[in-house]
């Protein structure tokens, strides 16, 4: 099952401390170069699923894990609520009603989004793969 980044079964949060045993801040320690992890993004997710039944239990999974899903069963509204905010995962259906998944994934990178966006599909054929890379799947 997914976990969230850089946390293990039992993990508790604590606040940073510094060398002298004081509270450093809300930015914990990390090596030069490496990148800040916002928590709080890297928890939530947006689900893009037309099939009631596997959008239940995907969301139902993910939230168990302390995800935080917004749900969506239609291309243009996937794209009217990713503009405006950063998820940190996007599952993306590629046989929606409206939208396909690979022009979901187009607008979303169009919009600058660098979300990471994985393509859910029953196909299997190579071209559906590389059309989905090619839009700006990551997988």
């Amino acid at each position: 099952m997914l976990r969230r980044p850089y946390e293990s079964p039992g993990h508790q949060h604590h606040a940073p401390r510094s060398h002298d045993g004081k509270s450093s801040g809300s930015r914990p320690h990390r090596p030069a170069g490496e990148p800040y992890i916002d928590p709080v993004a890297d928890l939530t997710i947006l689900l893009v699923e037309d099939d009631l039944a596997i959008g239940r239990a995907l969301r139902t999974a993910l939230e168990g894990q302390g995800y935080v899903v917004t749900w969506c069963q239609r291309g243009h509204e996937a794209v009217a609520a990713a503009l405006p905010v950063t998820f940190s995962l996007v599952l993306l259906d590629l046989g929606l009603p409206d939208l396909d998944g690979v022009e979901v994934c187009r607008r979303l990178r169009a919009g600058g989004k660098r979300s990471t966006i994985v393509m859910l599909t029953a196909r299997s054929t190579e071209a559906d793969v590389v059309a989905g890379l090619d839009a700006g799947a990551d997988d």
